[in-house]
């Protein structure tokens, strides 16, 4: 019966070397994880910064114009 993680990763007593591209041992024979289409939960965590950055730009040049304003 196989059981599910809490495993060290070794399968009967072999060691396995450390996987380069992620932490945790190498899976011979596993593929990389496909790409998947971003979900729309994250566009909220893209949209904002961009929108930070705009507004600070905007208050830069609208400074900028107008520091000589009397």
């Amino acid at each position: 019966m196989k059981t599910r993680g809490g495993g060290s990763g070794a399968r009967r007593g072999r060691a396995q070397e450390p996987c380069p591209i992620r932490r945790g041992p190498c899976r011979a024979g596993r593929s990389e994880p496909k790409a998947v289409p971003m979900s729309g939960s994250r566009i909220p965590g893209l949209l904002l910064p961009a929108v930070f950055l705009l507004a600070l730009v905007v208050g830069a040049v609208w400074y900028v114009r107008h520091r000589d304003d009397d």
